[in-house]
């Protein structure tokens, strides 16, 4: 199977780090559409990551040699390959041309240094803060960015946040109060689906084996679904009131009242026409506790009702007895 060609090898490809293998496949891949597309997309990266790199110009020379010999050397050693081939080795060459007038070199110096540094060098730190069921938590990021972490939720991050973007992994339910930084989205990522935004409050639902969803209490987000081939399919762009499911392949868009999703955070939870299965289900998150529900009947009776979650366990299923006329007990 041929190598998957994504940005990490392209950027090893202009750095000339590539076994043969790797070249041969990222030259196959900048035969597709697709493939030029991407290779512009990291040539722009690598301008904007070196636009503070000044090599000395014994060193810059050096490297400015390797590119051009690299290139000059392949494409001697393609001469009789077929024309398809000699395609592919011209857009390469240009691609270097590209580099070195567009970058400056800086990009190419710049990665150059990034595969002869020790291994150590490469790694990222990063944080985890999560919840066990029973157990919520709120807190702030490096960039002042408020998270409301629901209970068996889990939110990764690097511990300083990469130059471009502000990335973070959901695993769960929490809600966002981002700072606005037009020059650094922030996006998070759950499972296959990538949310962006600017700087907004919303919240996202995202459970294993779950639908997600995204709802919008201030500003805009965009919410994309990740596909194989390194591109990205538009789901939906959401504004305040305005919330997004997402359930194998299948997105539907709805309004929702913004004050009921701002309670969350303070631990309310409200629910309009909810089956009592669901209800059960996000209580038994919130308190740590399992709740059987020996009549099947019951499962789907709609129940509208506010609970507050930060009162005991007793006095919350007292409340929602009475609305949902039924009995229990603990044990």
């Amino acid at each position: 199977m041929e190598q998957p060609v994504d940005r990490p090898l392209i950027r090893k490809f202009i750095a000339g780090a590539c076994s043969d293998a790797e070249q041969l496949a990222v030259n196959r891949f900048l035969e597709l559409p697709e493939g030029e597309a991407l290779f512009n997309e990291v040539l722009k990266e690598q301008w904007e990551e070196a636009a503070d790199f000044q090599p000395d110009n014994t060193l810059l020379s050096q490297w400015k040699k390797q590119l051009y010999d690299r290139i000059d050397n392949k494409q001697e050693a393609d001469n009789t390959d077929t024309g398809v081939q000699r395609k592919i080795n011209y857009f390469t060459r240009y691609a270097a041309i590209w580099i070195v007038a567009i970058l400056g070199i800086g990009g190419y110096a710049a990665y150059q240094l990034k595969y002869n540094k020790p291994a150590e060098q490469h790694v990222v730190e990063l944080v985890e803060e999560s919840n066990p069921y029973g157990q919520r938590s709120s807190f702030l990021l490096s960039d002042s960015t408020r998270v409301y972490l629901g209970a068996g939720s889990k939110l990764s991050f690097s511990k300083n946040f990469l130059r471009k973007q502000r990335i973070v992994k959901l695993v769960g339910e929490a809600y966002f109060e981002v700072t606005k930084n037009p020059k650094r989205p922030f996006v998070i990522y759950t499972g296959s689906v990538r949310t962006t935004v600017l700087g907004t409050s919303f919240k996202i639902n995202a459970f294993q084996g779950k639908p997600l969803m995204v709802a919008v209490t201030t500003g805009k987000v965009r919410v994309d679904h990740l596909l194989n081939n390194q591109q990205s399919q538009s789901l939906a762009v959401l504004t305040p009131g305005r919330m997004l499911t997402y359930d194998q392949g299948n997105v539907l868009e709805a309004g929702i009242s913004i004050s009921d999703t701002e309670k969350w955070k303070n631990g309310l939870l409200v629910f309009k026409a909810a089956p009592l299965k669901e209800l059960t289900a996000e209580i038994g998150r919130w308190y740590n506790v399992s709740i059987a529900i020996n009549r099947k009947s019951l499962s789907e009776i709609p129940v509208s009702v506010t609970l507050d979650a930060n009162v005991p366990i007793n006095k919350l299923l007292d409340a929602l007895s009475l609305v949902g006329n039924f009995k229990y007990r603990l044990k």
